[in-house]
């Protein structure tokens, strides 16, 4: 009869396959998702391990929540806006189509066949909103067909028929308009709690502990589509991709693993803000699949650098920014020739460094300063560096080590600037 595995959303299914998982499901979990139990057959009950008197069964899968699993989404491009206007454009296809089918009938025979004015009023009726508003229905209700009686399926309103009753795909029972499944994932979660708990049940493929199943089938899609591999996070240097790269650990560790960063170790690339655009300028000439973000600081020295790129039509998949302007920068100590003044150093002055939290950047009551490097002709502004750079660096990687060891550490330190950039990152492709 062969095996099936079956993706849930708070027990209800969504989605079964037959004898493999579907791969674009498991881009929605990491491999460190994975979670195996013994369960008791006579109860259901979740036990350490079995015992001799009694039968059990290894229970397996891969589980997030519902907020990881729209945020990985999101990531993927899987937006619930895109979700809408794919699902509406297929919708308008295929009225179109059945359309046209009865005009060209009614041109040849003179009587229309009446399938087509049924699956007419079907698609008219089947917009987004009434789709979600029925589906959601289904979800609270947990509504199978199998289970409705005559009478109930007599009652069922015809959005809630054409669901429940219809017969769509193999394994996607619901008839979501969609080209991926992740579309149809990334609508229906959006109708749920973001604590409910989505998972795939994979108990059914599983012989032994080491077999990576989420790991291999991301590959393959991955050897298919490079699409489906990590975004490319393209930095000013080896301490920027540090620090973005551990940052991501302990800000969202539900996304590490759907970004990969440059290695400016392993490449001994040159850093800085011109050599950042030159690789940007070398991955549009290559034509490179992967989304790619390439993160400038907020000085004038990377403001500079990205007027070489003005004229330069770079592809949807590759997005360059800046750090963000951030309220508080606007009042910053500048060390200048008079002494101490506070000045706005948002577009002239604010590396990374200055995101790593006011509580890194504070010694002994006062936040280390800034100073002026250089002025830029092109760009009327001066260049700032802030001064005890390496010092900083240190006491926000001892931070960041702390967090990571410990969750509760989380709670008094500061990340709100960090997590400013990573929102910055995680929006450069809205759709």
């Amino acid at each position: 009869m062969g095996t099936y595995t079956t993706l849930y959303l708070d027990e209800f299914e969504l989605a079964s396959s037959k004898g493999e998982v579907i791969p674009e499901v498991m881009t929605v979990f990491l491999e460190s998702d994975r979670r195996s139990v013994w369960r008791r057959l006579d109860d259901g009950e979740i036990v350490e391990g079995p015992s001799p008197e009694d039968d059990f069964e290894r229970k397996v899968t891969y589980a997030t929540s519902v907020a990881n699993a729209c945020q990985r989404l999101d990531v993927m491009g899987f937006t619930l806006d895109r979700c809408k206007r794919e699902y509406e454009q297929i919708r308008q296809d295929e009225l179109k189509a059945y359309r046209d089918a009865m005009a060209e009938d009614c041109a040849g025979n003179g009587e229309p066949d009446g399938l087509y004015a049924e699956q007419i009023e079907t698609y008219e009726r089947l917009t987004f909103d009434n789709f979600s508003t029925a589906f959601s229905d289904v979800f609270q209700r947990r509504l199978r067909s199998y289970e409705l009686t005559p009478d109930q399926r007599a009652e069922l309103s015809p959005t809630l028929a054409y669901i429940l009753l219809e017969q769509h795909d193999e394994w996607f029972q619901f008839g979501f308009l969609c080209r991926d499944i992740r579309s149809f994932l990334r609508a229906v979660l959006s109708l749920a709690p973001p604590d409910m708990l989505l998972y795939q049940d994979v108990s059914g493929l599983v012989y032994g502990e080491a077999i990576p199943i989420r790991d291999e089938a991301v590959q393959l899609l991955i050897e298919r589509y490079p699409a489906n591999a990590p975004r490319i996070v393209l930095t000013e240097g080896s301490s920027d991709a540090e620090i973005l790269s551990k940052s991501l650990a302990v800000l969202f560790p539900h996304l590490v693993g759907y970004y990969t960063f440059f290695d400016f170790h392993g490449s001994k690339a040159a850093g800085g803000a011109p050599q950042l655009i030159s690789v940007v300028k070398a991955f549009a000439a290559a034509g490179i699949a992967n989304r790619v973000v390439a993160v400038l600081d907020n000085d004038t020295a990377a403001h500079e650098a990205r007027r070489a790129i003005r004229e330069v039509r770079l592809p949807d998949n590759l997005s360059v920014i800046h750090c963000p302007s951030r309220d508080w920068l606007r009042e910053y100590p500048i060390l200048g020739p008079s002494g101490d003044v506070l000045l706005d150093v948002n577009g002239r002055a604010a590396s990374i460094e200055l995101y790593l939290g006011r509580d890194v950047l504070t010694e002994d009551g006062r936040l280390c300063p800034v100073q002026w490097a250089g002025y830029s002709s092109t760009m009327r502004a001066y260049q700032g560096e802030l001064l005890e750079k390496s010092a900083v660096a240190e006491r926000w990687r001892a931070k960041a080590d702390r967090c990571l060891a410990d969750r509760s550490a989380f709670i008094s330190a500061d990340w709100d600037d960090l997590r400013a950039v990573w929102e910055q990152i995680m929006g450069a492709f809205p759709d």
